[in-house]
């Protein structure tokens, strides 16, 4: 299995969930005060968005919760400070999301020109949620600073009916988070070995036909990323899903998968996995790529929780 990204193939599949992809400062400003904000928050759809430029410049966000994309409530993304001097000039970036009683934070203060983020709440059953994404730097005339937020009341499963909304939907956006999770996870061989859970795989030709792997999950797990690969004679498939299944025969998914490059299938589960022997499913074997021994090529990413 060759972990080395080309370029992204984009498929017109019908949308199953929806998103909203933020950039701060909007155009014509190609940044403020040298900084910039990119962002991409799902699990949610947006009824309203309001702009300020009052010193700040932020996005404020109403909307509901919508569980279909996972089943959480995410953002993910990137601040930038271009002309970021060094530690003598401090900056933050502080994120956070809250769905019903749950809150996770990530806080921040970088000592380069980037920071990525990626954090996420399931939804379960909660009615209401809410985030925020802040980056704040130092300056002569006070510090600057750029903000998005919004909060959800209710679920919203398709999208609420007559409103103009602001959300952007589509495989085109499920595409781009997965390039980037499987960029960030995969991007050079560092990168390659952190964090992996398992890996079942080679440098090797492949051929069709794989079979579930099984992996043993000493303690809990938090699972960022299953990526199953489709070679098949060079010409990918069609997205399904990837599903654990544990030896008592509890399932865990299916999550439905993004392809990549056509021939990766990515997933990001986002969830604790109790220990245990779980075998790994995808819904295509008769594209699922093997050799040797049989079994599908799958590399799983995540971290395992302390003792």
């Amino acid at each position: 299995m060759r972990p080395t990204l080309v370029a992204l193939c984009f498929f017109l599949a019908v949308p199953f969930a929806s998103a909203e992809k933020g950039h701060l400062p909007p155009p014509p400003e190609e940044n403020y005060n040298s900084m910039i904000l990119d962002y991409i928050v799902t699990g949610a759809i947006f009824e309203d968005k309001k702009y300020s430029d009052e010193w700040t410049r932020s996005y404020t966000y109403t909307g509901k919760l919508d569980p279909t994309f996972g089943g959480v409530l995410r953002v993910t993304g990137h601040a930038q400070w271009l002309t970021y001097p060094g530690p003598a000039y401090p900056w933050t970036v502080n994120v956070e999301v809250t769905v019903g009683q749950t809150t996770k934070r990530l806080n921040y203060s970088p000592t380069s020109k980037m920071q990525r983020f990626d954090l996420a709440v399931p939804i379960g059953n909660a009615q209401e949620g809410s985030f925020s994404i802040n980056m704040s730097r130092t300056s002569t005339a006070g510090n600057r600073t750029m903000s998005a937020s919004g909060r959800m009341k209710g679920i919203a499963v398709t999208g609420p009916p007559g409103t103009t909304s602001v959300s952007v939907t589509g495989a085109a956006l499920e595409q781009q988070m997965a390039h980037d999770l499987l960029s960030r996870e995969m991007g050079d061989k560092q990168a390659l070995g952190q964090n992996q859970v398992f890996y079942n795989g080679n440098d090797q030709a492949v051929a069709n036909g794989g079979t579930p792997p099984s992996m043993i999950v000493a303690r809990p797990t938090n699972l960022h990323m299953i990526m199953t690969y489709h070679y098949n004679n060079g010409q990918g498939a069609a997205p399904g899903t990837i599903t654990l299944q544990r030896e008592d025969g509890k399932l865990f998914g299916p999550w439905r998968a993004t392809a990549v490059n056509k021939v990766y299938w990515v997933v990001s589960p986002q969830i604790t996995l109790p220990p245990g022997t779980y075998q790994i499913i995808d819904s295509d074997p008769g594209s699922w790529s093997q050799n040797g021994s049989g079994q599908g090529h799958v590399l799983i990413k995540g971290k395992r929780q302390r003792s």
